[in-house]
């Protein structure tokens, strides 16, 4: 038994074009850019609000990842719906403690390379 794998290349002009195609691409992206400003915003009043600001990151980056997920799974479709917070929230988080484990492990390997 063996599988055929279709190989997925980048095209980044339809990586672009195809935001576009979607009717609702303004509300769509106007969301993840208020998620986007508003923590930066929550962050510069007030350090304090760091963990609400990366709540606010962690719901854009698991948007982001769903966007990936139905484009490789369809090419030709639509932007995802802003629905099931939850699980954008958790998949975020998720990315986002990846994301600060590999950017800690040459940190660290460079502090004991400096000690």
């Amino acid at each position: 038994m063996t599988r055929s794998y279709r190989l997925m290349q980048l095209n980044a002009d339809l990586a672009v074009k195809g935001t576009f195609h979607d009717p609702d691409w303004m509300f769509k992206t106007g969301i993840g850019g208020m998620l986007n400003a508003g923590s930066v915003i929550l962050w510069s009043v007030n350090p304090l609000l760091l963990p609400l600001s990366f709540a606010l990151i962690s719901l854009s980056c698991g948007y982001l990842l769903r966007v990936m997920r139905y484009k490789l799974l369809n090419p030709d479709s639509h932007l995802p719906d802003w629905d099931s917070w939850l699980e954008l929230f958790i998949s975020g988080l998720t990315w986002l403690a990846i994301q600060f484990g590999l950017c800690l492990l040459p940190l660290s390997v460079l502090t004991i390379a400096l000690l």
